[in-house]
């Protein structure tokens, strides 16, 4: 069994601690992950889905920096895998080289050819990666750097700072890969990818779309695993499939490659098992404006591998944990543990079988 820790969409603001809405929030929080991890036992990774920060800014990975410290303190779990999300990149850097882009490259296949030709055109490359730098400053120190993005941070935020182009290799993956410990006899790797390359103050919501806006894009490469029968893999990213062109054909694909998937930017907690397991973390802190939907809540997840009816399932169960403006408490409605648990049925080992007639 595994036990992850995950919030999503933090959004670290540059304000002073007496001016921050969550400043008591954030102080509970620490109290009650001390008391998960000593009464459920050691928190294997802590998974952040993205919009660590609020604009994309130096000093709001600062303060992220000490308060994921904070939080690896209390949980005893220096293990942080995260995705970025659209707050984490700064919409400025490159920004009309990038509108001029966007048209083209919310067309999928142009996309994909785009990346695909990453060792002819680097610069391109760079173009939709630099708005990220200061995000995957943070990252690197946690090892949630894909190939692409590790060579890109050397991208200036400027093309008047140009010294070298970063060089990429036809094998540079453009999402990262751990690999946890074995379960039950199937290996298990999580992968985390960028949604948000194309994202800008044109971003549009699948339920508000209006003209003018745009939805985020998923390339083929920041997904393309080879899954074996006997592995479980995990998927990271901050967009949901509604969130992305084309999202119900990629949704399917991903469905075929990862049991699990776990993504952010709703703001509103939900979870599912259709086949695959999916897990839509609310914000850990929503925009303050009263509105009583949006509440923080961030989810202690545990995963194991049990036999059911002669078959092998992925069983997830979803502690939610909601703030109620004075504590931590359960989240009973979006809680799903024991019969409520999430299921997704695994191959078996031996899948081949040999009818004789």
């Amino acid at each position: 069994m595994v036990r992850f820790l995950q919030i999503s969409d933090i959004h670290f603001p540059n304000v002073a601690k007496n001016d921050d809405d969550y400043t008591l929030m954030k102080g509970r929080f620490l109290e009650d992950i001390a008391e998960c991890h000593k009464r459920m036992g050691k928190i294997a990774y802590i998974l952040i889905c993205g919009d660590i920060a609020f604009s994309g800014m130096e000093n709001e990975y600062n303060e992220a920096r000490k308060y994921i410290t904070k939080i690896i303190e209390k949980s005893d779990c220096d293990k942080v895998l995260m995705v970025p999300g659209n707050h984490d990149k700064k919409w400025d850097v490159y920004g009309r080289a990038r509108w001029m882009m966007k048209e083209t490259l919310l067309k999928g296949k142009n996309t994909k050819q785009l990346l695909a030709s990453k060792v002819k055109e680097p610069m391109a490359i760079g173009i939709l990666y630099a708005p990220f730098k200061q995000y995957y400053k943070l990252a690197a120190d946690y090892l949630s750097v894909c190939d692409v993005a590790r060579k890109a941070s050397a991208f200036p935020e400027s093309d008047q700072q140009m010294e070298k182009m970063p060089k990429f290799e036809p094998v540079d993956a453009l999402y990262w890969t751990q690999q946890l410990d074995d379960m039950n006899g199937y290996k298990v790797f999580i992968h985390g990818s960028n949604s948000s390359l194309l994202s800008d103050k044109d971003d549009g919501e699948s339920w508000n779309m209006k003209e003018g806006k745009h939805l985020q894009v998923l390339p083929l490469q920041a997904y393309n695993i080879d899954a074996k029968n006997d592995e479980i893999h995990i998927m990271m990213l901050h967009h949901p499939m509604s969130e992305i062109v084309d999202g119900e054909i990629i949704g399917k694909e991903l469905d075929a490659r990862f049991q699990l998937q776990l993504y952010g930017h709703v703001h509103k907690q939900s979870s599912s098992s259709d086949g695959t397991v999916k897990i839509y973390s609310g914000a850990f802190m929503p925009e303050a404006d009263d509105n009583p939907e949006y509440f923080p809540v961030y989810n202690i997840i545990e995963m194991d591998v049990k036999e059911e009816s002669g078959n092998p399932t992925l069983k997830v169960e979803v502690f939610c944990r909601k703030w109620d403006r004075a504590k931590f408490d359960e989240y009973l409605a979006e809680t799903k543990t024991g019969a409520k648990a999430l299921k997704a049925k695994l191959q078996q080992n031996d899948a081949w079988v040999r009818t004789l007639e």
